[in-house]
C-alpha cells in the first residue's frame, strides 16, 4: 500500500484533481487526506531543521 501513496506523491495523474467531490471513493479521500498531511508533516520537518 505505500508504494500506491509514494506513487501518487511523486508522480501525481492530472485527471484526478478534476475529478468532482461526488465521484470520489473513501478510499481517494483516505489517501488524500494520507497525502496532505504527510506534505504538512516534511513541511513542518524542514521548518525545524533549518
Amino acid at each position: 500500500m505505500s508504494v500506491r501513496i509514494a506513487a501518487g506523491v511523486l508522480q501525481p495523474f492530472s485527471g484526478d484533481a478534476k475529478l468532482p467531490p461526488q465521484k470520489r471513493t473513501q478510499l481517494d479521500k483516505l489517501y488524500q487526506q494520507v497525502t496532505g498531511d504527510l506534505g504538512k508533516l516534511m513541511d513542518a520537518i524542514a521548518l525545524k531543521t533549518a
